[in-house]
């Protein structure tokens, strides 16, 4: 993943294998990669990736971190209804506008 999130409109998932709240997140951050394009989504794996995950003090999965330009925006901890997710996106893509 190197830096890349840090230019441009991005979202960083935390997650994990054994997460069940986790994968039911994955299924509406599908369908806002498609809804929002313009946004790129990276997955980061606490058990692998711990590092990222402690920088941005990371302590509950699934979490959303929202970025504009490598300068984050929003948080969501936990498991939110599709609703919510798309309202976050859609205020990062009006920040940008």
């Amino acid at each position: 993943m190197g830096n890349d999130y840090m230019s441009g409109l991005s979202v960083l998932k935390f997650s994990a294998e054994w997460c069940a709240p986790c994968k039911r997140l994955q299924t509406i951050v599908d369908k806002m990669e498609k809804e929002f394009p313009d946004i790129a989504i990276y997955n980061v794996d606490i058990d692998n990736d711990f590092e990222i995950a402690k920088k941005y003090s990371i302590k509950i999965v699934p979490t959303l971190l929202f970025f504009d330009g490598g300068k984050e925006q929003k948080k969501i901890e936990g498991l939110e209804k599709t609703d919510a997710v798309r309202k976050a996106f859609k205020a990062l893509v009006k920040e940008k506008e």
